[in-house]
């Protein structure tokens, strides 16, 4: 009984004891999470706040405002970065790629230039801070012919005449002086520079009539891109009035000068710009070279012909081998001479020289004959005729 009744009181404080562990366990954990919730939600909700502050800002950066820039082929263009603060340093991106200076692109502190662009150059610039990469500001540009829409065609008229211009002198101070008398021998320069658009032409006449280098002993200068007339040497029959035409399609200019060419002044001959002029002529054929000759003084004109001596061109002191075919002094101030070659031959094949002297100085011109072979039955000299004619063959070729 008695063993009984303490197995069964030694159940019963079993029992007991192992009620008030899992009470104690219990109250245990209610106090430990009851402690711990007000410090476990602090921290998970700022986080929270965190991470949905960053998109917003991301967000609001890569949406800058997008500002259009249309611009014509040639045009500057001009970009400026708004940043807050003088010091930020800023980069330029086009369609995503880092922009770099170049002979066209300038990159300042917070400006982009672009001079003389080109259809290359349209696309999408961006401008960021250097180093946090922060969108600052958009531009879209888009570099056109014409900056007309062009979905109106009156509209085009209308902005076509607007373009357009008429010539205009950009110098007129230069022009002032219409009058020009200079001794002989000097150069002339007359300019009428101007501008318009389309860009204009220019041509020149002498006395109403139009002037070309051929007109005039020693040619004529024409430099179009300085809208300038130039005569070297002048001499009494360059007097005249000498107007220049400027126009395109809005319209017309001109203006008048006056060119009095003073008394002479000894100086040495001057030959006509073009002449003699190389020749290439058939073999057994004849040929003519002029030369045309002005000169205060009576100037000696020569033909001369370049010869070897010895297997050379050139003597011991440089000077070339020449021989004398045609010599004499001109009575006229003007002089064209002329130098006839007949029945040539391959030894008639060289270098000549037309020369003028007084007793200034003197002038030359060296030109060439070259001689190539007839073609069969094509090319016949006229001693050949004669002798075909002889024989029977009644149709002479030349």
């Amino acid at each position: 009984m008695s063993e009984a009744g303490w197995g069964c009181s030694s159940q019963l404080l079993s029992t007991t004891s192992r009620g008030m562990i899992a009470l104690w366990f219990t109250l245990c954990f209610y106090l430990v999470t009851v402690n711990s919730i007000p410090a476990a939600r602090l921290p998970i909700a700022q986080p929270e706040e965190r991470t949905t502050n960053r998109p917003s800002d991301s967000l609001s950066s890569e949406t800058v405002f997008l500002e259009e820039f249309v611009l014509g082929n040639g045009d500057t263009l001009d970009l400026s970065c708004s940043t807050q603060g003088s010091s930020v340093s800023v980069v330029w991106f086009k369609d995503g790629v880092l922009v770099v200076p170049s002979n066209r692109t300038r990159v300042g502190a917070r400006q982009l230039r672009i001079i003389n662009v080109s259809y290359d150059d349209s696309g999408v610039y961006t401008c960021r801070l250097a180093h946090r990469n922060t969108l600052l500001s958009n531009f879209t540009v888009k570099v056109t012919d014409s900056l007309s829409s062009g979905d109106d065609e009156d509209d085009d008229e209308e902005s076509e005449d607007s373009y357009n211009e008429a010539p205009y002198w950009t110098r007129p101070e230069r022009m002032e002086k219409r009058l020009l008398a200079v001794p002989a021998a000097n150069t002339v320069r007359f300019r009428c520079q101007a501008a318009g658009n389309p860009i204009p032409t220019i041509h020149w006449l002498k006395n109403g009539k139009e002037f070309k280098g051929e007109h005039r002993i020693g040619g004529i200068k024409l430099r179009h891109q300085q809208w300038s007339l130039v005569m070297e040497s002048v001499v009494p029959s360059d007097r005249g009035n000498y107007t220049c035409i400027v126009e395109n399609k809005q319209g017309s200019i001109s203006h008048t000068y006056q060119l009095d060419v003073l008394e002479r002044s000894p100086h040495r001959p001057i030959l006509q710009a073009g002449l003699p002029a190389n020749q290439s002529v058939v073999l057994g054929s004849n040929v003519e070279f002029h030369c045309k000759v002005y000169s205060d003084a009576q100037p000696h004109i020569q033909w001369l012909k370049h010869i070897e001596v010895n297997g050379s061109k050139y003597g011991s002191d440089g000077v070339p081998y020449v021989t004398v075919l045609k010599s004499w002094i001109s009575k006229k101030a003007e002089a064209d001479a002329k130098l006839a070659l007949y029945n040539v031959t391959e030894q008639d094949v060289g270098e000549y020289h037309c020369r003028a002297s007084n007793f200034v100085g003197y002038a030359e011109k060296l030109f060439w004959l070259h001689i190539r072979k007839p073609t069969p039955g094509k090319h016949r000299t006229l001693s050949q005729a004669l002798m075909h004619a002889q024989a029977g063959e009644y149709a002479i070729h030349f």
